[in-house]
């Protein structure tokens, strides 16, 4: 949950590859909320030399020392608004 103009806004995310759901049930069951890690990707264009950065979502787990990370993406553009503000604000991410 993020406050955003005082009121709070949550997003949601579908995962990339229809196939993790089960792997995700059998791991998480009933829990309503998982842990989210996020990374920032940076490409450059070849022929013009720009730089740009956009931000990657996955959840995971860790066990055995062995850290599960599977790609999730916002659902519409105002889910993936919500996640950039929350780490920009919150994070201190610049994307």
């Amino acid at each position: 949950m993020v406050t955003i103009a005082g009121k709070e806004r949550k997003a949601s995310c579908v995962l990339k590859d229809r196939l993790n759901y089960q792997f995700i049930d059998a791991v998480y069951g009933s829990s309503e909320s998982v842990d989210m890690y996020v990374s920032i990707n940076k490409m450059k264009d070849n022929v013009t030399g720009k730089i740009t950065k956009n931000l990657s979502f996955t959840i995971g787990f860790e066990e055995d020392g062995f850290r599960f990370n599977i790609p999730v993406k916002p659902v519409t553009g105002a889910d993936r608004e919500i996640l950039s503000f929350y780490c920009r604000s919150k994070l201190g991410l610049n994307v």
